[in-house]
């Protein structure tokens, strides 16, 4: 057909112009907390430049511990806008369900490369690890070591 063009339509893609469409519509409820895709997509653009900050490279993975909620969902945009990939750890998978019901772990070759963890915190809210703290997939916090 003449005169039409493709482009293709990435989950980045898709929230960046969701935000300029439609960006003082509601994106997010999360129990008090509420964000239009334009507030989603700023959030999302500062977690991107975060990471870049702290030194992820495109092709990079980056663990998130979170429970369901507007942070995971700003990692999963936030983080392959920094062309990095997200690697989302379920906090509700009990011990028996891992496989062979072990503990989970992981190796690495050379020291462990956490960085501080970029998202910023909701003014007034209880600082918790795995939003306000240090890396949660920091040995000192009780999670498994990154690998590069």
């Amino acid at each position: 057909m003449p005169g039409l063009s493709f482009e293709p339509l990435t989950p980045t893609s898709f929230l960046e112009r969701s935000a300029a469409v439609f960006a003082r519509r509601v994106a997010v409820v999360d129990g008090e907390l509420a964000f239009t895709y334009a507030e989603l997509w700023e959030r999302v653009r500062r977690l991107a430049g975060g990471l870049a900050a702290t030194g992820v490279r495109p092709g990079d993975r980056v663990a998130a511990l979170s429970a369901n909620g507007h942070l995971l969902l700003e990692a999963t945009f936030g983080v392959p806008a920094a062309g990095a990939v997200l690697v989302p750890m379920n906090i509700r998978l009990s011990r028996a369900g891992r496989p062979g019901g072990r503990r989970a772990s992981s190796t690495t070759t050379g020291a462990p490369t956490c960085r501080p963890w970029p998202w910023p915190c909701t003014p007034g809210s209880t600082p918790r690890a795995a939003t306000c703290g240090p890396c949660p997939c920091s040995t000192a916090t009780g999670g498994p070591s990154p690998g590069r």
